[in-house]
């Protein structure tokens, strides 16, 4: 679907300069691939067009593009000069579909004066250049507007990957240390001489509150997003829907993108955490091999549009979590009472969300259900490559799964065999000696 914006075509062409980024060549006829070298890098300049033919310009564009995307045209202000242009970082243009505009004779895209200039590209990648141009909006954002998955959406990523960090080490310093030392040595825990053994205590109860409040958080939003959606009770729903949509040409919701990037963001800054700050336990290569698969998971299936699965798939397993998280802090802080019945929850949140709710309905959604609803003969060649792709991540995490329950059992056993009274996580068995420090 191509939206233009207002006033695009005049009435008497004017001729205008088109910046096309080099790597979209390949979508032009044959002629049009001599265009020479643009001062503005990764771009080329196009000269020989006017404003009646950006429309068909765009709309070619877009039958080229694969997967198809929404695109939509805006005007560009007098100040959207290539010198400000040329300020910008390459990670910001590149997903541009088209950069539309003339040329002054300072260089600059001067709609007001010379003719008409445009931004045309997919909605979700427009708003950061946009933002540059315009300034921000005080129009509210609209957390309902639907859109194609787009690579510009993970511009937002490298943020969320410096934020989370950013986030632990304020709550470490100034309300898990506090916490941990409360709970875990009681009143006048700030007469006591520190030693190894509480200092280690102290961190992995730091560790278990940061990720209790992780886990919280991302839980709650993805039920605030996707609780009242039909597909979240009905798994047919993930397929078909709203109108005529048919996966895998189906829009997403900006909520629901929020949702993807919060998730994309902290299982990245977590594969770094691991390596550097969290405590090295024995199953550190099992845990870094989900952290990855995660990562993969949630890129591939929102780039291939299983977002509506993905956004279920992380409610599920960060409900399980929580109750993991409260169950160690608890341990940490000597509150058996609290640690069996986070941990019995935990055990039964486990086998319901994972173990039966995980590959007998998501798992049997996204293998057989959308075979009924995927039109082959349209989707020959990239159907086939999103379905087996993302079914083998899924299973690949199930199989995690299955590993960790085996822990979660000698757990248990465990417990009984002590009368309730709950051990050591099992992880902890072969710590090392030199555990990382906060």
């Amino acid at each position: 679907m191509y939206n233009r914006g207002p006033d695009l075509i005049s009435h008497n062409p004017i001729p205008v300069q088109i910046l096309l980024p080099s790597h979209l060549l390949r979508c032009l006829p044959p002629p049009q691939k001599k265009a020479p070298v643009h001062p503005l890098p990764g771009y080329r300049s196009l000269c020989s067009f006017t404003t009646q033919d950006v429309d068909l310009l765009v709309l070619f564009l877009q039958s080229q593009i694969s997967p198809p995307s929404a695109l939509t045209c805006i005007p560009l202000p007098a100040s959207a000069t290539l010198d400000r242009l040329r300020g910008c970082r390459r990670r910001i243009l590149r997903p541009f579909r088209v950069l539309v505009g003339c040329r002054s004779r300072s260089g600059g895209l001067d709609p007001t004066k010379a003719g008409r200039g445009f931004l045309v590209g997919s909605p979700p990648a427009m708003a950061a250049l946009v933002e540059l141009f315009l300034g921000s909006s005080s129009a509210p954002v609209d957390w309902e507007a639907e859109a194609y998955p787009a690579y510009g959406d993970f511009a937002v990523l490298p943020l969320l990957v410096a934020f989370f960090p950013a986030v632990r080490f304020l709550l470490d310093r100034l309300v898990f240390e506090v916490l941990a030392r409360r709970f875990i040595f009681g009143k006048g825990y700030d007469k006591l001489a520190e030693t190894d053994d509480s200092r280690k205590k102290i961190n992995k109860f730091k560790e278990s509150a940061w990720k209790f409040v992780y886990f919280l958080s991302g839980e709650l939003l993805s039920l605030s997003v996707t609780y009242n959606e039909p597909w979240f009770k009905n798994t047919t729903y993930f397929w078909v829907g709203p109108g005529d949509q048919i996966w895998p040409d189906q829009k997403i919701k900006l909520k629901l993108k929020a949702v993807y990037m919060y998730a994309a963001g902290f299982y990245t800054y977590s594969i770094f955490a691991l390596l550097f700050w969290e405590t090295r336990r024995s199953d550190f290569g099992v845990s870094m091999s989900h952290h990855v698969a995660t990562v993969v998971l949630i890129v591939l299936s929102y780039i291939f549009r299983f977002a509506r699965v993905g956004s279920v798939v992380l409610a599920l397993h960060d409900a399980s979590d929580i109750f993991l998280e409260i169950g160690k802090m608890a341990k940490y802080s000597s509150c058996e009472w609290l640690a069996v019945v986070a941990f019995l929850l935990f055990v039964a949140s486990w086998i319901l969300l994972r173990l039966i709710i995980f590959p007998f309905w998501i798992i049997r959604s996204t293998s057989y259900e959308v075979l009924l609803t995927l039109d082959k003969e349209k989707h020959r060649f990239y159907g086939p490559i999103y379905y087996y792709v993302f079914n083998c991540l899924l299973l690949a995490l199930l199989v995690l799964h299955i590993y960790w329950w085996v822990l979660i059992w000698r757990m248990l056993v465990k417990q009984i065999q002590s009368k309730g009274r709950v051990g050591d996580d099992v992880r902890s068995d072969s710590e090392g000696e030199d555990e990382h420090e906060d």
